[in-house]
């Protein structure tokens, strides 16, 4: 259900508003899982599938972090599990993309796919790790919640948050 709805919102943000059903959402969900069960290289890629849940972790954890940051919450609670977890996870994906392309088991293509795969998951991370160390270092406040134009947190009520705790 969760990756028809993010179909749904791809396919609306993208501009194909015909396409943002649940109907032609549900066909690309079940047809995206049905890869992974049924072809050889959508079986490769489940061995990406540890490595990317667990970055996934360390990017939500970054989004958790900022969120708090701009709200003048502590962060520390956040942060630190977040730096352990992108350290591991890149880490580990570095690793393992050698071995996914010289891996003598899997078959050129496969080996092709699973190896551009991770490629494109670590630069979509690291471009995601650069945009959210950009937006720290744009200071706190600066949230909008209801895209009226006017900011819901101002960055002196974020400091004064901040200053309280």
């Amino acid at each position: 259900r969760l990756l028809r709805f993010n179909v749904e919102e791809i396919c609306k943000s993208v501009g194909l508003r015909r396409l943002a059903n649940r109907y032609f959402a549900s066909l690309v969900a079940v047809g995206g899982i049905a890869f992974f069960g049924l072809v050889p290289a959508g079986v490769t890629l489940w061995k990406l599938f540890g490595t990317t849940n667990q970055l996934l972790a360390g990017l939500t954890l970054l989004t958790v972090s900022l969120f708090l940051y701009k709200l003048g919450r502590p962060i520390r609670y956040t942060l630190v599990p977040m730096v352990i977890m992108l350290t591991m996870t890149t880490w580990a994906m570095v690793d393992s993309i050698p071995r996914f392309w010289n891996d003598p088991r899997l078959t050129p293509f496969n080996q092709t796919v699973l190896t551009g795969v991770a490629l494109v998951v670590l630069a979509m991370s690291v471009w995601l790790v650069v945009e959210g160390l950009l937006s720290f270092a744009r200071g706190r406040g600066g949230l909008d919640f209801d895209d009226d134009d006017t900011m819901d947190v101002t960055c002196d009520e974020a400091e004064a948050a901040s200053r309280s705790q």
